[in-house]
């Protein structure tokens, strides 16, 4: 739970039915696509990867879910980020991507993947494609 994000995000409410009918507030999936972006820019874990945001990234991408641009933004300049717009983002997940270690990201996320054969192609060029289908809104 975010108790202090930044501004511009969006929410939407769900109504789950289980354990018991109730409502919740969260954030939209174009806020969410930029919380994962900054996860993956910013995450303090230093050559460590966590490959559930790398399966998130794909999810996002082959659903062509926006990115709430301002909100990450903003979560860029309070990790002490400043990037010159859409382009600058794109420069530093290029850098990103080409700098992962992909065996130590799919070794992370394999026990939760059903589906293996989804974590086989896992490079830096099946990410960087990912960066071309960004949708900034």
């Amino acid at each position: 739970m975010d108790v202090g994000p930044p501004e511009d995000y969006g929410t939407e409410w769900a109504y789950p039915l289980l354990p018991f009918p109730h409502k919740v507030r969260m954030y939209d999936l174009p806020t969410l696509h930029s919380c994962k972006l900054h996860a993956i820019l910013c995450r303090g874990w230093g050559n460590r990867v966590k490959g559930r945001d790398y399966y998130d990234i794909l999810f996002y991408s082959a659903n062509n879910i926006p990115v709430n641009t301002k909100h990450l933004m903003e979560r860029l300049a309070l990790s002490g980020i400043e990037v010159s717009g859409e382009e600058g983002i794109k420069e530093l997940l290029k850098k990103r991507y080409a700098s992962v270690d992909y065996l130590d990201a799919v070794s992370d996320v394999a026990p939760f993947a059903l589906d293996k054969r989804k974590l086989q192609n896992w490079s830096p060029e099946l990410f960087t494609s990912t960066i071309d289908r960004i949708r900034f809104i």
